[in-house]
Protein backbone atom coordinates (compact mmCIF):
# COMPACT_ATOMS: atom_id res chain seq x y z
CA UNK A 1 0.00 0.00 0.00
CA UNK A 2 1.02 3.53 -0.75
CA UNK A 3 0.88 6.65 0.10
CA UNK A 4 -0.41 9.41 -2.14
CA UNK A 5 0.90 12.83 -0.49
CA UNK A 6 -0.79 16.33 -2.18
CA UNK A 7 -0.53 19.40 -0.96
CA UNK A 8 -3.49 19.74 0.67
CA UNK A 9 -1.80 16.67 2.89
CA UNK A 10 1.77 18.03 3.04
CA UNK A 11 -0.39 21.29 4.62
CA UNK A 12 -1.65 19.03 6.90
CA UNK A 13 1.61 17.24 8.40
CA UNK A 14 3.02 20.41 8.41
CA UNK A 15 0.50 21.61 11.22
CA UNK A 16 0.53 18.21 12.75
CA UNK A 17 4.32 18.72 12.87
CA UNK A 18 4.18 22.44 14.11
CA UNK A 19 1.43 21.53 16.77
CA UNK A 20 3.48 18.30 17.87
CA UNK A 21 6.36 20.19 18.68
CA UNK A 22 4.67 22.94 20.81
CA UNK A 23 2.99 20.62 22.87
CA UNK A 24 6.47 18.53 23.10
CA UNK A 25 7.87 21.78 24.11
CA UNK A 26 4.51 23.08 26.69
CA UNK A 27 3.89 19.51 27.63
CA UNK A 28 7.04 17.33 29.85
CA UNK A 29 4.97 14.51 29.76
CA UNK A 30 4.11 14.06 26.12
CA UNK A 31 8.25 14.87 26.11
CA UNK A 32 9.08 12.13 27.97
CA UNK A 33 6.46 9.47 26.43
CA UNK A 34 7.98 10.72 23.02
CA UNK A 35 11.53 10.90 23.93
CA UNK A 36 11.27 7.64 25.38
CA UNK A 37 9.18 6.13 22.81
CA UNK A 38 11.78 7.11 20.09
CA UNK A 39 14.29 4.81 21.48
CA UNK A 40 13.70 1.87 18.85
CA UNK A 41 14.23 -0.83 22.01
CA UNK A 42 12.00 1.06 24.75
CA UNK A 43 9.26 0.52 21.50
CA UNK A 44 9.98 -2.65 20.53
CA UNK A 45 9.83 -3.48 24.24
CA UNK A 46 6.34 -1.64 24.70
CA UNK A 47 4.97 -3.30 21.25
CA UNK A 48 6.18 -7.16 22.67
CA UNK A 49 4.71 -6.94 25.99
CA UNK A 50 1.95 -4.70 26.39
CA UNK A 51 -0.49 -6.54 24.14
CA UNK A 52 -3.06 -6.91 26.18
CA UNK A 53 -4.38 -5.40 30.12
CA UNK A 54 -3.12 -8.86 31.99
CA UNK A 55 0.66 -8.39 30.54
CA UNK A 56 0.54 -5.09 31.16
CA UNK A 57 -0.56 -5.15 34.74
CA UNK A 58 2.05 -8.11 35.14
CA UNK A 59 5.17 -6.24 33.26
CA UNK A 60 4.64 -2.95 35.12
CA UNK A 61 4.62 -5.27 38.37
CA UNK A 62 7.82 -6.46 37.15
CA UNK A 63 9.38 -2.55 36.27
CA UNK A 64 8.27 -1.12 39.79
CA UNK A 65 9.87 -4.30 41.63
CA UNK A 66 12.91 -4.06 39.41
CA UNK A 67 13.14 0.24 40.02
CA UNK A 68 12.47 -0.70 43.65
CA UNK A 69 16.01 -2.35 43.60
CA UNK A 70 18.65 0.03 42.74
CA UNK A 71 19.56 -0.17 46.34
CA UNK A 72 19.09 -2.60 49.24
CA UNK A 73 19.65 -2.78 52.92
CA UNK A 74 22.58 -5.49 54.31
CA UNK A 75 23.04 -6.01 57.87
CA UNK A 76 26.11 -6.39 57.58
CA UNK A 77 26.93 -3.59 54.60
CA UNK A 78 24.34 -1.09 54.68
CA UNK A 79 23.08 0.38 52.02
CA UNK A 80 24.40 -1.14 48.57
CA UNK A 81 23.82 -0.22 45.19
CA UNK A 82 23.19 -2.86 42.72
CA UNK A 83 23.97 -3.20 39.18
CA UNK A 84 21.68 -4.46 36.51
CA UNK A 85 22.21 -7.80 36.45
CA UNK A 86 22.01 -7.74 40.08
CA UNK A 87 18.98 -6.25 39.70
CA UNK A 88 17.69 -8.67 37.32
CA UNK A 89 19.09 -11.56 39.21
CA UNK A 90 17.24 -10.42 42.53
CA UNK A 91 13.92 -10.29 40.93
CA UNK A 92 14.13 -13.56 39.64
CA UNK A 93 14.95 -14.57 43.21
CA UNK A 94 12.23 -13.01 44.33
CA UNK A 95 9.74 -13.60 41.46
CA UNK A 96 10.56 -17.21 41.36
CA UNK A 97 9.89 -17.70 45.28
CA UNK A 98 5.95 -18.36 46.10
CA UNK A 99 5.68 -16.05 48.94
CA UNK A 100 8.06 -13.58 48.07
CA UNK A 101 5.79 -13.46 44.87
CA UNK A 102 2.37 -13.14 46.41
CA UNK A 103 3.68 -10.35 48.74
CA UNK A 104 5.10 -8.59 45.79
CA UNK A 105 1.31 -9.01 43.73
CA UNK A 106 -0.29 -8.05 47.01
CA UNK A 107 1.58 -5.04 47.70
CA UNK A 108 1.23 -3.89 43.89
CA UNK A 109 -2.48 -4.53 43.73
CA UNK A 110 -2.96 -2.23 47.11
CA UNK A 111 -1.22 -0.04 45.24
CA UNK A 112 -2.30 0.28 41.53
CA UNK A 113 -5.74 2.16 41.38
CA UNK A 114 -6.30 0.73 37.55
CA UNK A 115 -5.98 -3.00 39.17
CA UNK A 116 -8.23 -2.00 42.11
CA UNK A 117 -10.87 -0.80 40.17
CA UNK A 118 -10.51 -4.14 38.19
CA UNK A 119 -11.10 -6.30 40.96
CA UNK A 120 -13.98 -4.69 42.50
Amino acid sequence: MSLVLTETSILELNKLENGGRSLYNKNKFYRDMATCLENPEVFNFFNTYFSNPRDMDTILMFIKLYMSLYSVKSPDMGKLELNGYQRIMLLDIIIRNKDMRQEICKKFLENTNTLNLRLK
